[in-house]
């Protein structure tokens, strides 16, 4: 008699109580994003540790960040997170016979890329690229202002920036804006301007999608060393490409 009347008693304050707990812990557990990305250090800079899990584990789509660019100082830029690979997208190992590696394929999906702009540059743009082994990007103040690349400060080793950081003027000066590929010079002699992929009026707002397939080779690999590094490599590229032409 008195197990059922202690278990159904007993039992639903035990579970409310352990899950109120379980609940907060998971609270607890989830990695704070930091009030400041960058660290100052020597000539350049470190982003803050744990940044790239933090920006996932909070999903962050939004921040306003001070970079440091040489020769011109602390920049105000405002991000915008975008996704550059499908729910689909997959990574695939093996000469011949290829399968697909779901550590490799999570690689690839774990890179978090944004775009945005410099506060007072009214033509900038930019590209930030966070994943597991490091960070990559760029910086354009546009109008022949500068365009600002994200490098490693003494080492040249392959892969994402890791360590001390700077962004670099890039060789050459930013040009002002062009139309892309000639696409605002079509029409398709109904008075509609065309995209950059044929004749038609790209709907404001509208995102062209891509399908691509990036085949690498021993010598890649050997690049890197490390199919990780290599993974999140090609993430970044597909998305600076993502961030050009959106």
């Amino acid at each position: 008699v008195a197990n059922p009347v202690a278990n159904p008693v007993a039992n639903p304050v035990a579970n409310t109580v352990a899950n109120t707990v379980a609940n907060t812990a998971a609270k607890v557990a989830l990695p704070a994003l930091p009030v400041a990305w960058t660290t100052a250090v020597g000539g350049g800079f470190r982003f803050a540790d744990g940044l790239h899990a933090a920006l996932r584990a909070n999903d962050t789509r939004a921040a306003t960040v001070l970079l440091a660019l040489n020769e011109i100082g602390e920049v105000r830029v405002r991000l915008h997170r975008f996704e550059a690979a499908s729910l689909d997208a997959r990574v695939e190992i093996g000469a011949g016979k290829r399968i697909a590696s779901t550590q490799l394929t999570s690689a690839l999906r774990g890179v978090v890329h944004f775009d945005g702009a410099v506060d007072g540059y009214p033509h900038s743009s930019c590209y930030l690229a966070f994943a597991t082994t490091g960070a990559a990007g760029w910086i354009d103040l546009g109008e022949g202002q500068g365009r600002f690349t994200l490098r490693r400060v003494a080492s040249e080793a392959p892969g994402l920036c890791a360590g001390e950081c700077e962004f670099v003027r890039s060789s050459g000066n930013s040009a002002p804006d062009v139309p892309l590929c000639g696409g605002a010079l079509t029409h398709d002699g109904a008075g509609n301007d065309g995209g950059i992929a044929g004749f038609g009026a790209i709907a404001p707002g509208s995102r062209r999608v891509v399908e691509l397939a990036i085949d690498s080779d021993w010598e890649y690999f050997h690049i890197f060393e490390n199919t990780i590094s290599a993974t999140e490599y090609v993430g970044t590229l597909v998305g600076a490409i993502s961030a050009i032409f959106r």
